[in-house]
């Protein structure tokens, strides 16, 4: 018998006869979609459609080998009304994937079936392929089906389907939108069931491979590289086993100048030793096809490399938001560490709050592996002797102690090795960037001609994701000064001296000197303050100021800062944002509460960000407060954030004798709304302000209730700085929740007690402080070897040392016991003892400057045990000196 698929010759009786072929059925449940429903082979209900679906090896043979696939048939259990569909098509390719990894189409199809217009039936539906498409028994199957724009719609037929384990379909359809503008789809695991013939290769000689890409005599291909394509010649010969590929400058020299042997049925010359494509230059190529009867070339193809590279001229902006989630812009060059699943390179990404919504691009981290991945820009064309600005904001938070690191690099080749020939235009291995930061860039072109910038990820391994945005690159000003940021405490009182500090910027491409800088109020437009600066500012260099202003009287001032340089040629960004400033009487007081060693951050109060609404209230004790009046006009509170929030809250207060929360929530009617609006709280660890109407404060203890008003959102990883408090317990009591009017600060649910206090400082004018406390009379009872002390409480005594000695004269330079309550027992010790006990305030003064925030950053702290309600815990965090 001499076998020649698709027919064989038998000796025996000269019969020619036609091979039937391998059949395969995919899929076998009897599930079907509704007339609406997705994915649908013949999808009418929508104008265009395409749906992709890949099928893997082991559902298609159990032993693999090289196969044509000839005929491909949908079941239509009911045709719904399903029209026509114009330029019916179905398409194939192959793969390494085993099923959809992300919502992209793969590209760069065969086309093996057409019609102008298919009607599809109830039952079989069979498509004979014009082409046969050569399966090489060990890869994926890309099918595609396809429709072009109909003038109108019906109905999708409904076809069996079976449920795959993982996403093996993506489609997409529209009524306006053709699907060959759109790269991206929607992932499924519905598969239609399908019939497919196989028939095996004919035995012989390889013929000579079709080339399919580039198409012969093509114009203006990249010179950066791109993939010579072929397929094998089923119909003609036998299956190839290899394949070697030719090219040349001189189609005389198509054999000796460049060749490569490949089993693949595509290759990138780029890719290989020795080649970069020329400008402009004409290439020759052309496959042999081998196998172990024989091999054949195909007839020589040309095609032509551009002539000058396509590239972008300034001002350039890239905002990453022309292209769908897992995508990069055209024209980027995009170099990863690593592959498959263990992949970290560049990707624009939704979901992250951009500065230009919606897509960042960002490299997300990886637990075991450092950060090593490259993007960069197309070529833009610059000119010899002018300077560019490079501006783009980023995000990179690090993760607990650890920074992230990034640098930026510029080149005439969008390679590494190129990149990292030169100098690094920015270089910052020491990132905490929780909230976007505008960096800014000057370069200046040693020659005209055309440049790549890369920007390259290069952080440790399991710290986090690091994000840019908004990318500008624009031709700079020789003479340009911008007033980057005003800084000041953001509180003073009347005939204080307040410093506030202006970060000026040099972005022109000349140094600068003899400008002037002015403190300025957003609300009455005085002048507060002002400066003439005769010191020279480099290019790209950054000088803080200091400006001092006195205060003669109460109010609040929203000081900007102005830089006003004569030859300025742009003004546009001469100003600063404004900030708040309090100006309270002389006489106020900044009462700090809270320890500033052992401090814990906790989510649950004053405000719950991990949650949508939240309610909590803190019972703050008179000796805290130490003063027996006074006019509470605000308080401080002290977060850690991982993103910048502006909440809506209120805050209600109460004179009141309670000492603690285990009596549940008191009747809010009693207190007083302080404040109704909403608080900047801003990412990272800062004080957070909240003025308000002022409470007059009695000097008993004070509970404040606070509330977070709903809103439809939260974060993780939003802490609040407090103190835990074994000595007065249980003093927090708090109810958080994601549903809407669960949080009723009227009523709220019973809650959780805790014993931690949120550190707070409150600021309160007109006070009657407490300096002093007088000294207890102590009573003494002898039990036994011991010594039971005795006193009455001292008001605003906070605590009490207890010495003993058998010297009346002498004591201990440190306390024999450090007690909360009014009593303690010592051992009698010898023959005679004495004692001797001091009641302590809380606080010793002046207390009026005291930084709170500087010691505990000085001293660090840690998340607190007792926050079981944040919602995700990747992994506990201690900040330390």
């Amino acid at each position: 018998i001499i076998n020649y698929d698709p027919y064989y010759i038998s000796l025996d009786d000269i019969v020619v006869q036609k091979s039937q072929g391998l059949g395969f059925s995919v899929g076998y449940d009897d599930t079907y979609n509704a007339h609406n429903g997705y994915p649908a082979v013949y999808g009418g209900f929508y104008k265009n459609a395409r749906e992709q679906y890949i099928l893997v090896p082991g559902e298609l043979l159990s032993v693999a080998s090289q196969m044509l696939l000839r005929n491909i048939c949908f079941i239509v259990q009911n045709l719904n009304g399903c029209g026509p569909l114009k330029d019916f098509t179905i398409s194939m390719g192959s793969t390494d994937a085993t099923e959809f990894e992300n919502n992209t189409f793969f590209e760069d199809l065969t086309e093996v079936f057409h019609a102008e217009s298919y009607q599809p039936r109830a039952g079989e539906n069979y498509h004979e392929l014009t082409t046969p498409f050569y399966w090489d028994g060990v890869s994926s199957l890309v099918m595609q089906v396809s429709f072009g724009m109909n003038t109108g719609y019906t109905a999708n037929t409904s076809t069996y389907y079976s449920t795959t384990p993982v996403n093996r379909t993506l489609f997409f359809r529209s009524d306006y939108t053709e699907w060959d503008t759109v790269s991206q789809g929607t992932l499924s695991n519905k598969r239609p069931n399908m019939s497919l013939q196989f028939t095996s290769p004919m035995v012989g000689p390889a013929a000579a491979p079709i080339l399919t890409y580039p198409a012969d005599n093509a114009t203006e291909l990249p010179q950066a590289g791109f993939e010579l394509k072929w397929r094998p010649d089923m119909n003609s010969g036998g299956a190839p086993t290899s394949y070697t590929v030719y090219l040349a400058t001189n189609p005389a020299e198509i054999y000796s100048q460049h060749s490569w042997t490949t089993t693949a049925t595509s290759l990138d010359p780029t890719l290989q030793d020795g080649v970069n494509f020329v400008l402009g230059q004409q290439y020759y190529w052309t496959v042999k096809a081998v196998n172990s009867y024989g091999e054949a070339v195909a007839a020589t193809h040309s095609f032509t490399i551009q002539a000058t590279l396509p590239h972008i001229t300034c001002p350039w902006t890239e905002n990453f938001d022309s292209v769908g989630s897992g995508e990069m812009p055209a024209g980027w060059t995009v170099i990863a560490s690593h592959s498959g699943t263990d992949y970290r390179g560049w990707v624009t990404s939704t979901g992250y709050d951009a500065t230009s919504q919606p897509n960042v691009a960002l490299v997300r981290y990886h637990p075991t592996y450092p950060k090593d991945e490259w993007m960069i820009t197309p070529p833009i064309s610059m000119e010899a002797g002018h300077s560019y600005r490079i501006n783009f904001n980023l995000k990179a938070p690090g993760w607990g102690e650890t920074p992230e690191a990034l640098a930026v690099h510029w080149a005439t080749e969008p390679t590494v090795a190129a990149m990292t020939s030169n100098a690094a235009l920015y270089d910052n291995d020491q990132l905490f960037y929780s909230d976007w930061t505008e960096e800014r860039l000057l370069f200046t072109p040693p020659a005209t001609g055309l440049y790549h910038f890369g920007w390259h990820a290069k952080s440790v391994a399991d710290v986090l994701n690091l994000m840019v945005d908004d990318i500008n690159i624009f031709e700079a000003f020789a003479a340009d000064l911008e007033a980057i940021e005003i800084s000041s405490p953001r509180y003073t009182q009347v005939g204080s001296t307040i410093n506030f500090q202006v970060k000026v910027m040099n972005v022109g491409s000349q140094p600068q000197s003899n400008y002037t800088i002015y403190i300025k109020s957003q609300v009455s437009g005085m002048v507060v303050a002002q400066q003439l600066i005769t010191d020279t500012i480099n290019p790209m260099e950054t000088l803080v100021h200091t400006l001092s202003w006195t205060s003669t009287g109460c109010g609040y001032l929203e000081p900007y800062a102005e830089v006003v340089l004569a030859a300025d040629q742009d003004t546009s960004n001469n100003i600063t944002p404004p900030i708040c400033l309090n100006i309270f009487p002389a006489d106020t007081a900044y009462l700090p509460i809270g320890a500033t060693e052992d401090v814990q951050a906790i989510t649950y109060s004053p405000f719950n960000a991990v949650y949508k609404a939240s309610v909590a209230e803190t019972v703050y004790l008179a000796s805290e407060i130490q003063a027996t009046a006074g006019r509470i006009w605000g308080l401080v509170y002290f977060n850690d954030f991982n993103v910048a929030r502006n909440i809506p809250v209120k805050i209600w207060m109460k004179n009141t004798d309670a000492t603690d929360m285990n009596g549940g929530w008191p009747d809010l009617d009693d207190y007083t709304l302080v404040y109704d609006g909403y608080v900047d709280c801003p990412a990272g660890t800062n004080e957070v302000y909240v003025i308000f109407t002022p409470f007059n404060y009695t000097g008993g203890n004070l509970s404040i209730r606070t509330h977070k008003v709903f809103e439809n959102t939260w974060n993780n990883y939003n802490y609040w700085l407090a103190t835990p408090d074994a000595n007065y317990p249980d003093r927090t009591r708090y109810f958080h929740s994601d549903t809407q009017n669960a949080v009723d600060p009227h009523n709220p649910e019973p809650g959780t007690v805790r014993s931690n206090v949120p550190n707070v400082r409150v600021i309160m004018v007109e006070p009657n402080l407490v300096t002093t406390v007088p000294a207890p009379q102590v009573d003494i009872t002898l039990s036994g070897t011991d010594a039971a002390l005795t006193w009455e409480l001292i008001p605003y005594a906070h605590s009490y040392k207890v010495y003993a000695s058998e010297n009346p004269y002498s004591f201990g330079a440190g306390p024999d016991a450090t007690v909360y309550t009014n009593s303690a027992t010592l051992p009698a010790g010898g023959l005679k003892g004495f004692y001797k006990v001091t009641a302590n305030t809380y606080r010793d003064y002046p207390a009026r400057y005291r930084d709170m925030l500087s010691s505990i950053l000085q001293n660090g702290y840690s998340v607190a045990d007792d926050d079981s309600d944040r919602k995700v815990d990747r992994r506990e965090f201690i900040k330390k000196p």
